[in-house]
């Protein structure tokens, strides 16, 4: 599909998605909810790794056996 047979069908649907004010929550938090999960996400990781960055600057004679 080329892109201005694409833009010439979506712009309606958009203009009708963004001024219809009934019913609006789920679709509002279904999409909120889509980049809050890939923070969250991005945030457990970064912690782990960083965990395990300093696990292993760590010296060995201070581990225990």
């Amino acid at each position: 599909m080329p892109i201005t047979r694409f833009r010439r069908e979506a712009t309606p649907t958009l203009i009708r998605f963004l001024a219809d004010r009934c019913g609006g929550v789920a679709p509002i938090l279904g999409l909120g909810l889509v980049p809050l999960l890939g923070a969250v996400g991005a945030a457990v990781d970064y912690s782990r790794a960083g965990a395990i960055r300093t696990a292993m600057q760590r010296p060995r004679s201070t581990r225990r056996r």
